[in-house]
């Protein structure tokens, strides 16, 4: 159970220690699920992401805070106009950020220098553009390195290269289970040391884990598990892939 009012992201670190966002303030969560340090950014946070030397990126609407690992303020970084920042992840010394606003992903450096975007629109890369209707729009970085964005509209996981080239793709839409549906799915993803995909969706409230090429893997959890209300909900995975559900219509972290 989580002692917190609305809680919103969560991260896991190399320690497995878990991190939970409410409003602008961003919580620590030992082995035992005691709270154990607690931190506050300037304004609500939308992501959350630990880097290997835990570091804390948080995405807010249109800026980046980071934090160090006793939960000091080290540096905070504007993006461009019109950003709506939806998830963050760090690999090595890239930090990549979705923006729903811009419908694109920023990719910088540790200390906040813009390298490049990826994902606009380009016939001769065979890159289709991001489609994201609404504020769900979520990026995460496989066990080689890669950076994986879900193209939400499109029902779509695509795989680039740091440059911006378009590595591969996949895509289901469909009803039924081994599918995405509706305006924006899947809503929230993670990802396994397989390198497989745990989906989660709003709407018809699911996780699920797909293959690397998409083929349905397993049902995790069901709708009938999570109360009426529940909108949406964030996944992540630990060192035991593990997948850490937050679920905040009952402010709980669940673990499947």
């Amino acid at each position: 159970p989580l002692t917190l009012l609305a809680p919103h992201a969560i991260a896991v670190d190399l320690r497995d220690r878990i991190y939970v966002t409410s409003g602008a303030s961003v919580v620590r969560i030992d082995a035992a699920g005691q709270m154990s340090d607690s931190a506050a950014a300037t304004d609500e946070i939308n992501a959350i992401a630990v880097s290997a030397d835990g570091d804390l990126y948080l995405a807010l609407r249109t800026a980046v805070e980071v934090l160090d690992s006793t939960g000091t303020r080290t540096a905070s970084w504007q993006i461009p106009d019109q950003a709506v920042l939806t998830s963050v992840a760090v690999a090595g010394r890239d930090v990549y950020l979705a923006d729903a606003g811009n419908r694109v992903v920023w990719r910088y450096d540790l200390q906040g220098t813009l390298l490049n975007k990826i994902g606009e629109r380009d016939e001769a890369r065979d890159i289709v553009g991001f489609l994201i209707p609404s504020p769900y729009f979520d990026v995460a970085v496989d066990p080689d390195g890669f950076l994986w964005a879900v193209n939400t509209g499109r029902h779509q996981f695509e795989n680039y290269f740091p440059d911006g080239a378009l590595r591969s793709s996949w895509s289901k839409s469909s009803m039924a289970i081994d599918g995405f549906s509706g305006c924006c799915n899947p809503a929230h993803m993670a990802i396994l040391s397989d390198g497989s995909f745990v989906t989660s969706e709003k709407g018809i409230l699911r996780i699920k884990i797909h293959k690397q090429i998409g083929a349905l893997a397993a049902v995790v959890a069901t709708a009938d598990q999570f109360d009426p209300k529940t909108s949406s909900l964030e996944v992540a995975v630990n060192s035991r892939d593990q997948i850490l559900v937050l679920d905040p219509q009952r402010a709980q972290v669940r673990i499947f």
